[in-house]
């Protein structure tokens, strides 16, 4: 008998890459306080899934094979009525990706 497959999932707080911060923000030098440059270390490993926290909102895109996506509540205190829906969620590595940065 075989052994089950395995995924190999990556969970970070900052962000992976420059593609996980809206692309208005990505020149900002403030910025490399939000996302790393690790596409690279992405490419190369090919983790099946990072999931990381840090910048706020959802977000799922794709380096390579690699899902990379987020799911953050943001500052309770900063929280629009549109924010008060925020629902835990479970992220499914295997799903192709909803969206992109905004």
């Amino acid at each position: 008998m075989m052994p089950a497959a395995k995924s190999k999932v990556v969970v970070t707080h900052h962000a992976s890459s420059l593609g996980c911060i809206p692309l208005h923000e990505q020149s900002d030098l403030i910025s490399a306080a939000y996302a790393s440059r690790l596409d690279s270390l992405i490419e190369n490993h090919q983790p099946d899934a990072w999931i990381y926290g840090h910048v706020h909102g959802e977000n799922s895109f794709n380096i390579g094979t690699t899902r990379i996506c987020r799911h953050a509540r943001g500052y309770p205190h900063l929280l629009t009525v549109k924010d008060t829906a925020y629902q835990p969620a479970v992220i499914h590595i295997d799903e192709k990706p909803s969206s992109q940065t905004e």
